[in-house]
C-alpha cells in the first residue's frame, strides 16, 4: 500500500463518525478505479469529499 493511500485511510477514518463510511484499502481501491484515479495520486484535499459522497451512494443503494 502506498504511503498516501495509508495516510488517506488514516485521516478519513479518524474524522468520520458513521462506521458505514469507514475506509479500507479495498474500498479506496474500488473508488479510485471507478473514478480513474491512480492510487499514488490520491489526495485527501481533492478526493476525500468525493470519496465520502461515493460511500454514501453505496450505502443508499444497498437499502
Amino acid at each position: 500500500m502506498t504511503e498516501n493511500v495509508s495516510d488517506f485511510i488514516s485521516f478519513h477514518n479518524a474524522h468520520i463518525l458513521d462506521p458505514e463510511l469507514t475506509a479500507s484499502f479495498e474500498t479506496v481501491s474500488v473508488f479510485a478505479a471507478k473514478k480513474n484515479i491512480a492510487l499514488e495520486d490520491l489526495s485527501i484535499e481533492k478526493h476525500r469529499l468525493p470519496f465520502i459522497n461515493w460511500c454514501i451512494g453505496l450505502t443508499i443503494s444497498q437499502v
